[in-house]
This record gives C-alpha cells, structure tokens and sequence, in this order.
C-alpha cells in the first residue's frame, strides 16, 4: 500500500467477522494497526479511525521535527562530527516501526 506520507505507512484498521483471538493476532502481526471484529457499532469504528489518525498526524510531526534537527545538526557539523572527536547522533524517528514478513 502506498503511503501518503513518505516513510509513514498509513494506519490500516482491519474489520472482520473473525473474532477469535487467533484470528485477531494475526491481523494485527500481518500489519494492521487495529482490529475490529463483526458486528461492530458505527460509533466505536469513528473513535477508532480517529484515535488511528491522532497516532498517524503525530508520527507525521515526531518526523518533520527530527528532519529539521537533522539538517540542523548537519548543517552545523558539516558533515555529522561533533567538537570531542565523536560523531553527533542524528535524530531518530519512531515511524520505522512496520512489521515485515517474508512470504
């Protein structure tokens, strides 16, 4: 699935008439950020789709903010080095975070 935000994969919630506990593991290690099992109420998939989105609009701004402290700290160093010899860390970003699986 492409994102719509470069090195953010989007939320992906899945929805299911499976409602085992098997079954919802599964979703959730193939990737999906939720699970929602069948039937469901209207109301409890828009606080989930919202609740998913906060998630995914912070995930967006945690990397906006260390791409600016990264060209910050580069833009600095000049190449990344620090004043003690050593090399300055580079910001990280929580959004690398997506489960592969070989199949």
């Amino acid at each position: 699935m492409r994102s719509l935000t470069p090195g953010v994969p989007p939320p992906i919630i899945m929805i299911s008439g499976k409602a085992s506990t098997k079954d919802v593991i599964k979703g959730l290690q193939a990737g999906s950020c939720d699970y929602i099992s069948k039937p469901f109420q209207p109301q409890e998939v828009l606080a989930r789709v919202e609740t998913q989105l906060r998630l995914f609009l912070g995930e967006v701004s945690q990397l906006q903010e260390a791409a600016e402290r990264n060209v910050l700290l580069l833009s600095q160093g000049g190449g990344g080095g620090s004043s003690s010899g050593g090399t300055a860390p580079l910001a990280a970003t929580a959004a690398a975070c997506t489960p592969m699986r070989d199949e």
